[in-house]
This record gives structure tokens, sequence and C-alpha cells, in this order.
């Protein structure tokens, strides 16, 4: 919570605070039907054009021009600086095309585009290295945004100090999108309260913020850190992995540069990631065509969401290896949703050979196993107390153990969350 309240602190009136606040607090309460609910990955894509997407529908594959039923999306709508009101609005839809440059939403009907951005092979990359995985995606971007006010133009900024005439930027339509997004407690329309978990961010920009002078390209890696800080805040996870695309230049223009400034900003880019070890960048931006003088073409946009995809797996799971397991975990076993935390702590032992030892609530573990085959590290075992049996099972999660406590004897099923305190067992 730490970072959160920093990220409060920083805000530069009491709409841009109240409205991280509001964010903040759907975090705090996750959205879960206590005994029956699912569990949705979600991933935040952010940035300004080359996250909103120019790729061409009528070029996609046909595994791909299709609703996709095993990934949900909530698209925010664009609103510009000095708006009255922040936007944001969207519904909760299955993926399909259609979520480029031009989508809108009134936040009751989507109108959906004839372009695609990096959403439908990240997702589809994503589920093929996780089979099992469910996938939400939170997309707010804003074509032609800077985080640096000055380099706003006529497009806005993400800077989190803007002030204007109504202190309304494009920091405060991405807080709205979460808003909007969280408040929905049943995403897919099941009948079921659903727990959405933030697994990452991905981000594509930079571009504006390389077009006017040095000085503002110089600054682009603290204002990328400072900016990522306040999403991780809204997202409550304060290490939460993030990916990075490297702009590049296409080279049509006069002088042979679009972006007169563009190689300070991949060199803060670098930067930037080189002092986050949970961030990584991606590169392969230099090999894509473009569309237009600052557009990818479709091919570009196809790879560049599975390259997100492979970095964000490589980051959170690298290799799947279950000895990750071992170590000290405090346990969140709040019985229900709104209730206050209550701690308690897992100890893994030892992971080897598909078996696991330790301690979960103070009592031994029994048949403690472990899978690694569908590529995320899943475990179950059973704890015993005078009622009889406690079956428990989990995966790890971008850092985090995610789990469910099922007790035959006391009738119930709990769901809990951990966090590494510690990679010592003594």
């Amino acid at each position: 919570m730490s970072q959160a309240v920093t990220a409060l602190s920083k805000s530069r009136n009491c709409t841009k605070a109240s409205s991280l606040l509001a964010a903040v607090v759907l975090f705090a309460t996750p959205d879960v039907g206590y005994a029956q609910t699912d569990t949705f990955n979600v991933y935040y894509l952010g940035g300004q054009s080359n996250m909103d997407g120019f790729g061409d529908v009528s070029d996609l594959p046909e595994d791909l021009n299709q609703i996709n039923d095993n990934v949900w999306i909530y698209h925010g709508n664009w609103g510009p600086d000095d708006a009255p009101t922040p936007d944001g609005r969207g519904r909760w839809t299955r993926l399909r095309p259609g979520h480029g440059a031009g989508f809108r939403s009134d936040g009751e009907d989507n109108t959906y585009s004839g372009k695609f951005g990096i959403e439908l092979t990240f997702a589809s990359r994503l589920r093929e290295l996780h089979p099992g995985e469910r996938i939400a995606l939170i997309k707010y971007s804003r074509g032609g945004s800077s985080i640096d006010s000055s380099a706003a133009g006529r497009f806005g900024s993400w800077e989190p100090n803007f002030r204007g005439s109504t202190g309304i930027n494009q920091y405060d339509h991405f807080l709205a999108t979460i808003r909007g997004a969280m408040s929905v407690r049943d995403i897919n329309g099941d009948g079921r309260d659903d727990r959405l978990l933030p697994a990452g961010i991905v981000w594509m920009q930079g571009e504006s913020d390389a077009a006017f002078t040095d000085s503002i390209a110089l600054r682009y890696s603290a204002n990328l850190k400072r900016l990522l800080g306040l999403i991780r805040a809204t997202l409550r996870v304060d290490d939460l992995p993030v990916v990075v695309g490297r702009i590049s230049d296409s080279g049509q223009d006069e002088d042979g540069m679009v972006w007169d400034h563009g190689e300070i900003v991949r060199t803060e880019q670098r930067a930037f990631v080189d002092d986050d070890v949970k961030a990584r960048l991606v590169t392969s931006t230099d090999a894509y065509g473009f569309s237009d003088p600052w557009h990818y073409d479709s091919d570009g946009f196809l790879d560049l969401g599975k390259k997100f995809a492979e970095a964000m797996v490589e980051m959170t799971d690298p290799g799947a290896r279950p000895d990750e397991l071992t170590g000290r975990w405090r346990v969140d076993l709040r019985p229900t949703p709104d209730a206050e935390p209550y701690y308690k702590e897992f100890v893994v032992t030892s992971v080897e050979d598909g078996s696991m030892t330790g301690q979960f609530y103070d009592t031994e573990i029994e048949d403690g196993r472990t899978n690694s085959d569908w590529g995320s590290i899943r475990f179950s075992f059973v704890t015993r107390d005078g009622t009889g049996p406690y079956h428990h099972s989990g995966e790890l999660v971008g850092g985090r153990l995610v789990g469910t406590t099922h007790s035959p004897g006391r009738d119930f099923l709990s769901v809990w969350t951990a966090t590494r305190t510690s990679a010592d067992t003594n």
C-alpha cells in the first residue's frame, strides 16, 4: 500500500487524488464471489498510436479474424485533455478484431473499427504459453499522446501533474478506465463473481516525446518511471511486471528521421528497463515495416503482440521452475472479500521430483505435489486438524500464489493469495 499512498501524495488536485483512490480501493477489495469464482489474470495495455493499433483487419489470418471466447477485454473510450470529466467508458466483451485505431465506446455499445493492435496476438500467444490461463485485458491508449506535457500538442499527455483548464488529461482517462473495468463483478456474464488479478503492464509509447526537443527526450526515463510507478500503484502491485516496446523510425521524412530525438528516447527506454528488475524491453520493432510514416504495418502488429507476450512470460515465469515455491509466504486468509486481512504463514521447505514439503497454517503438509508441465507452477497438498482433512491447491502467478482450500468437515471452500516474504526457510 505504501506506493499507492505515495501516488496519492503526488496527485496535483482533489479530482485526480479521488480518482486514484477509487481505483486503488477496487483492487484492495478484489471482485471475488468467495465460494464460486473465476480468476482472471489482468493485463493493462497502454500508450499512444502504436498501442492503439493500425493493422488492417482484412490482413488477419482466419484464426485471429473471429471472436475469442477465452479472452475478455475492457477498452476505455479515449478522451481529450481538458475535458470536463474523465472518459474511459467501456464494457467487458469477448476479444475480437476491431480494437485498433478508430474504436469507440459509449459504455453501452462498442463501435469496432477496421484496425487491430497488439491485443489479438498478445492474448493468443499467452494462451499458447499458459493453456489454462484466464486472460482479461484492459486497454486505454491515445494516439499522439506524450508523457511530458510540453510535448502534448493537440493529442494530450499522461503527465500526472498536468493542470490545464480542468486538470484532466490522459492519466485521468486511464484511471476512469480502470475504475469502470473493476466496477463489474461478473465480467464474463456467467452468473458468478470474478476475481481480477493484475498480472502485467504493456507500454508502447514515446514517439511524441521524441518529436520536439532534446530536453524533453532526456526526461523520458524519469517521466516513464514515475508514470508506471503510479500505474502499478493503481493496480495495487508495486513490482507488477512491465514490458516496454522500443520506438523505431520509418525514415519517411525529408531529413530521414520522423522522430528527430528518437535515439535519445530509445536510450532512455533502455535506461528505465535496466534500472527496473521487473521490466523488459522489446526491440523487434526495428525490423518492422510501416503503413505510413508513423505506424507499423499489419505484420508488425501481429509480431509485436507475440513478442510482448513472450517477454511477459519470460519475466514472470522463466522456465516454470518448481523450486521457485521454496521459501516463506504470507497467506491472506480473509473469509470474505471485504473482510480485514487475516495472515498466516506458508513455508515451503523443499520441492523435488514433483513433491513438496513444508507447513501451512502451522501444520505439516501431507501429499505435497507440484506440476509445471502446463507452462506454470501448480501445486496441491493436504493438512489436517480435529475436523478432518483440508485440501489445498494453487498456482504461482506473477510472483504470487493464488490458491483455494476445501474443508469437507467444515463445509467451506476458501480463496487465498500469498506473497513471498523470504527465500530462506530457516
